[in-house]
């Protein structure tokens, strides 16, 4: 891999952290936390839920995509 390409990688990776991957993240924190309370009254929510928390776990994703230039 050539420096333009590590170069290229780097700054998407770090655009889509800074301006998909957090902004999604908070949305789905607040609808986790309201969610993961109702799961234990309702176990139909339990596969949304963790649906979800997929969406909390998504700027660690883009930080190891960014780390490893994928």
């Amino acid at each position: 891999m050539n420096c333009f390409q590590f170069c290229g990688r780097f700054i998407i990776w770090g655009l889509i952290l800074c301006t998909i991957a957090f902004p999604i993240a908070m949305f789905c924190a607040t609808v986790y936390i309201i969610l993961y309370a109702i799961s234990g009254c309702c176990p139909g929510c339990e596969d949304f839920t963790e649906t979800v928390l997929k969406g909390v776990q998504l700027p660690g994703t883009a930080v190891r995509k960014l780390v490893k230039c994928d």
